[in-house]
């Protein structure tokens, strides 16, 4: 039990030190703007872009589709098995509902 607490305690720092790094990033609130990229996903994204100039790095939004894409990707695939294993229809207060509650989180 007290292995479980201190990876639950190392998860909880880390999610933490992720969350303080990434809010620093020019590019954070642009990459929050879009639905499902939150902070771990708006990270990994990022990772995959990297942060270089665009004219330096990425000419065309098609130099940025390979790993982006399959992590977008992967976020609807989740959605859709939920809906299909719970037998509901798409609904974007429930798929996104957990970002407002973030917003307002944070803005207190």
């Amino acid at each position: 039990m007290a292995v479980l607490a201190t990876m639950v305690a190392q998860t909880a720092r880390l999610a933490e030190e992720l969350q303080a790094g990434f809010d620093q990033h020019p590019d954070a609130v642009v990459l929050r703007a879009l639905p499902g990229l939150g902070t771990i996903l708006g990270a990994r994204v990022l990772g995959e872009f990297g942060d270089e100039p665009e004219p330096n790095r990425y000419a065309t939004a098609k130099s940025r589709k390979n790993a982006a894409l399959r992590h977008l990707g992967n976020r609807l695939v989740g959605i859709l098995h939920g809906c299909l294993a719970s037998h509901t229809v798409y609904s974007e207060k429930i798929a996104w509902g957990h970002r407002a509650e973030l917003e307002l989180t944070r803005a207190a």
